[in-house]
């Protein structure tokens, strides 16, 4: 038909938005290569590369981490004799000379123990300081004696008459009365105390002299009828303590009801210088087990 035209039926603004859209993606393609690489969402491979040593260089900036070792504190350790104390028993002795130091810094335990025999306030500071303040602080009013430190302690202890001794494995079935006697005897004795640790009593004698010291140094046993008891006087060091653990035979399958004094001839073929049979703990009867 002449004279007509057919046109598209969509509007001419819509094809100039298509072909505009087209140049956008075309020139977003054509840029380095990369499309849409070069989006927000995807960096650059230049911008990697600034981030990877940017890294680099903060680790090589980062100081080298080392140990750092820590040395034990150093504690300065004070002592005073216990009995030369005003007061009914320990605590009211320990508690007045507190009151006395109370006031010096740097106290890090207070306790009453006993050295080699003797019984003692040990007090312990930080600092030589404050250790030097209590070395010159006066105790009791009219008496010379002063807190001193463990050298002080030992010099005592060589000037002390008195000698204690424990004695070990002694049955809670024991009788007491006689075995008090047997130890009067031997020397004398101003106390003897008897304390439970474990199946067993731990008897502590002090004597009021110390003449039977070289005595128990060669004899470690007291023998009292059909038992043996080992004894630990005060005076051992720690050494000569662990000695006397160190060599150990052991004598498995004995015959029920045997007692160390029925040892006695095995002991003096070995050398042994001690004996002891143990108690069974499961048993009802209070019996020994049966080895040695």
């Amino acid at each position: 038909m002449e004279g007509v035209e057919f046109t598209s039926s969509q509007p001419s603004g819509s094809n100039n938005a298509f072909s505009l859209n087209q140049a956008v993606v075309q020139q977003l393609e054509n840029n380095n290569g990369q499309g849409l690489c070069s989006s927000v969402h995807a960096p650059s491979h230049k911008e990697n590369k600034l981030t990877v040593s940017t890294a680099l260089d903060k680790s090589d900036k980062q100081p080298q981490q080392s140990w750092t070792v820590i040395g034990k504190a150093k504690q300065f350790q004070l002592f005073f004799l216990l009995k030369i104390i005003l007061g009914q028993n320990p605590t009211e002795k320990k508690n007045y000379v507190y009151q006395i130091i109370s006031d010096v810094p740097g106290l890090r335990t207070y306790v009453v123990t006993t050295i080699k025999g003797i019984k003692v306030i040990k007090a312990t500071y930080e600092s030589e300081e404050s250790a030097q303040k209590v070395l010159e602080r006066q105790i009791i009013e009219g008496n010379k004696v002063r807190f001193c430190k463990i050298e002080g302690i030992n010099q005592a202890q060589d000037n002390q008459q008195s000698y204690e001794i424990r004695i070990w494995d002694v049955p809670l079935d024991i009788e007491k009365d006689i075995f008090e006697q047997h130890l009067r005897s031997i020397g004398n004795v101003k106390s003897i105390k008897f304390n439970i640790k474990q199946l067993y009593y731990e008897v502590a004698v002090t004597f009021a002299d110390n003449k039977l010291e070289k005595c128990f140094k060669k004899e470690w046993v007291i023998r009292f009828c059909k038992h043996v008891f080992r004894v630990f006087p005060s005076t051992l060091s720690r050494e000569e303590r662990n000695h006397r653990f160190k060599y150990v035979l052991k004598l498995a399958n004995l015959p029920s009801g045997t007692c160390a004094i029925d040892l006695a001839e095995i002991a003096n073929i070995t050398k042994a210088k001690a004996i002891f049979l143990p108690k069974n703990k499961f048993s009802r009867n209070y019996e020994k087990e049966r080895f040695a």
